[in-house]
């Protein structure tokens, strides 16, 4: 399934069952470039850039952009975003962790 909105472009991929990692690129030019490594959960059914941390073997997601590479993963049942210092402003960051703590609530068990 594709869709596209103000805030991104997906496209849904299998991923095979023997994959240790996925990997996907953000836009680096047009409106959504000011986003950065930022996912938008809203473009994919509430998980974002999460969702290969919901399978049933669970992998981390790597984010390329303008060279620089973040990861998702997830840590004792907690989501993170790994990246190198310097690769998201402080904006970039916040927004990063008001989605994580969005997406976190997908992984709760009742």
């Amino acid at each position: 399934m594709n869709g596209q909105s103000l805030t991104g472009n997906t496209e849904k991929s299998s991923v095979p069952t023997n994959a240790f990692a996925e990997a996907h690129g953000h836009n680096n030019i047009g409106p959504s470039a000011l986003r950065g490594m930022v996912d938008s959960p809203r473009d994919n059914n509430g998980y974002g850039d999460t969702s290969p941390l919901a399978l049933k073997n669970p992998i981390p997601n790597a984010t390329v952009f303008r060279g620089d590479v973040g990861w998702h993963q997830i840590r004792n049942g907690q989501l993170e975003f790994a990246f190198r210092a310097g690769a998201m402003s402080d904006h970039q960051q916040n927004d990063m962790q008001n989605n994580l703590n969005t997406e976190q609530s997908l992984f709760l068990t009742p």
